[in-house]
């Protein structure tokens, strides 16, 4: 149930206000022809008109779109299929209308739902209709000033309860994307801290920082000495969500890597794409969108969020290479390469979260390899799992919103690979190769036997390339899906 109205577009049912001065937005989807028909064959404007003569001469192939001028207005056709993601629908509109935002500078905007089309599709076309407002030149100087003004117009209640929720999703991913595009200078663990207390305080979510002297008398070792060379302490926050129920709920466990900024410490990363390492806490980001949309759509399940947070510098106090640590699981670790720190902070936090709590399912998220990049590219994220039925539902959750995964091999086979001559485990194999398989079979070691667990390296779709913005830019990758699996094991 949506607890708020989204506040950044404008949704309507009246007719008389499609404006002559407004692109319209109209969704064709394959076979459901008729529908958009009965709705144009009913109105006598011009945008009606051009829709009818793009649906008689022009027919949208799926997937394409048909712009036409009616007098002042433009009119675009989405050419949608039936089984395409919510992540390629929600695209396909933003793409459409950034596009035309970007030529027509501040111009109006209305997306026309109609009754029939699928509540996900909806929701949906109403996401990207959000999403093509945003803009990331935060710092610069002259900010872009061609935002539109953004209406959905509707036919009936359920359709626009549908349109907030895909608004309300979208500015929950527009929240995330900042803070994984932010500056490191600005962001480092006590800003994500405070952050957390400013946008997930409620009555429902309860919240707790470990700061450094608590890290240490606990014994988290990994945390500390990763956070250990930089000015910014580390922290662990533990975050609960605990909805008002009758009902006895699931309980799911959360843990995402943040390390706010990652040089590699001594074991220096290359500097080509260093400045993007300000997203090395995607894991993070989308653990805390999660938890943002579970208390914006009071979701019935009980949640438990573990983040480490930490910023991996150089300086006198500086983890080296050879250093031998204990964890928090009380297992020696040695470490082989500084760069493979996020491994280090998750061990600790998985093990604090199996030990503290009782969790249904537990689900780690993490920029965690470049090795995931090699094997998936950009298009996919890594999955590993020691239970096929969370594989299975995450796999397909994941084809459903468009964040998609793909499952790799967990078996003992390459534990060895993380043997130490002098420790219990050391953090990075030395063999070549397999570098995302020997990376979760070491977080494997720290999970205490917990029979449903699932590993997601993010590396790869964290930040892309898009028409966007002129690099890479953050996804909010992680939040649809999580979203959508937690309301699908509740049903």
């Amino acid at each position: 149930m949506l607890i708020f109205t989204p506040m950044n577009v404008k949704i309507t049912s009246k007719s008389d206000d499609i404006h002559s001065k407004d692109i319209i937005i109209i969704p064709l989807i394959k076979g459901e022809m008729k529908k958009l028909e009965k709705l144009i064959n009913h109105v006598d404007e011009p945008w009606a008109v051009a829709v009818r003569d793009i649906l008689l001469h022009r027919r949208p192939e799926s997937r394409k779109n048909a712009i036409q001028f009616a007098g002042s207005q433009k009119v675009i056709v989405l050419g949608l299929e039936d089984s395409l993601s919510y992540q390629q629908i929600s695209n396909q509109c933003r793409s459409a209308l950034f596009n035309c935002i970007e030529k027509n500078k501040q111009p109006h905007a209305i997306l026309v739902v109609y009754d029939g089309i699928k509540s996900d599709t909806a929701s949906a076309l109403a996401n990207g209709m959000r999403l093509s407002n945003i803009r990331i030149d935060y710092y610069a100087k002259e900010r872009s000033n061609t935002s539109a003004h953004l209406n959905v117009w509707v036919q009936d209640k359920k359709s626009r309860s549908l349109v907030e929720q895909g608004i309300a999703l979208a500015e929950i991913q527009e929240g995330i994307g900042h803070l994984v595009n932010m500056p490191s200078n600005e962001k480092n663990p006590q800003f994500i801290v405070d952050w957390v207390h400013e946008n997930l305080m409620s009555r429902s979510i309860t919240i707790h920082a470990m700061g450094i002297e608590d890290l240490k008398e606990k014994g988290m070792g990994g945390l500390v000495s990763v956070g250990q060379g930089s000015k910014t302490p580390p922290y662990l926050l533990i975050i609960e969500y605990r909805p008002t129920s009758k009902q006895k709920l699931k309980h799911i466990g959360l843990v995402g890597k943040g390390v706010t900024f990652d040089t590699g410490g001594i074991s220096l990363k290359d500097s080509l794409n260093m400045h993007l390492m300000k997203s090395d806490m995607g894991g993070a980001a989308a653990v805390l969108g999660a938890l943002q949309a579970l208390h914006l759509f009071n979701i019935k399940i009980n949640a438990t969020a573990v983040i480490p947070l930490a910023e991996n510098a150089i300086g006198p106090e500086a983890y080296r290479p050879g250093d031998v640590y204990k964890s928090y699981s009380g297992k020696s670790v040695e470490v082989i390469d500084t760069d493979a720190e996020g491994r280090l902070i998750l061990a600790d936090a998985l093990t604090y979260i199996v030990q503290e709590y009782q969790t249904d399912h537990l689900i780690d998220l993490a920029t965690l390899t470049g090795s995931i990049i090699m094997t998936l590219g950009y298009r996919m994220a890594g999955l590993f799992s020691n239970d096929d039925a969370l594989a299975k539902a995450l796999r397909k959750t994941g084809d459903k919103t468009g964040e998609r995964l793909w499952q790799l091999p967990l078996s003992e086979d390459y534990a060895e690979e993380m043997n130490s001559d002098i420790a219990d485990i050391k953090n990075l194999s030395t063999k070549p190769g397999a570098g995302a398989i020997t990376a979760a079979k070491f977080l494997e070691a720290f999970i205490e036997k917990h029979p449903s667990w699932a590993h997601l390296d993010i590396a790869g779709v964290v930040m892309t390339d898009n028409e966007y913005s002129k690099g890479r830019s953050a996804t909010a990758f992680g939040v649809l899906l999580l979203k959508e699996w937690i309301e699908s094991i509740i049903n």
